[in-house]
């Protein structure tokens, strides 16, 4: 790991302590963050869907292994998995996801 990628890691974990959400997937718990996201673009129309899409972000040594269409629940809120982004070149794993 680069000194870059430590400090990146370093800093997610500070956002954590800060901002972090607790998700529980099947009685396991796991913190991350999420962002929200702009509706979908016009290239990547979806219909009348207007529901609000979210990033969710997990160092990648520690990211849950969620899969597309998985349910988690954060708080009083119940996401649904989307799409899974996992760059091995970086040090997070990103999922979008859409609130129910």
């Amino acid at each position: 790991m680069t000194a870059e990628q430590q400090a990146q890691i370093d800093g997610f974990r500070v956002h954590l302590d800060v901002a972090g959400d607790l998700f529980v997937v099947s009685g396991q718990m796991f913190y991350g963050l999420i962002g929200s996201e702009p509706l979908a673009s016009p290239e990547a129309m979806l219909g009348n869907d207007d529901r609000e899409y979210v990033t969710i972000e997990f160092i990648r040594s520690e990211a849950p292994s969620f899969a597309a269409n998985q349910r988690v629940t954060v708080g009083s809120d119940t996401l649904q998995i989307l799409r899974v982004e996992n760059n091995p070149s970086d040090v997070f794993t990103k999922y979008w996801a859409v609130k129910l």
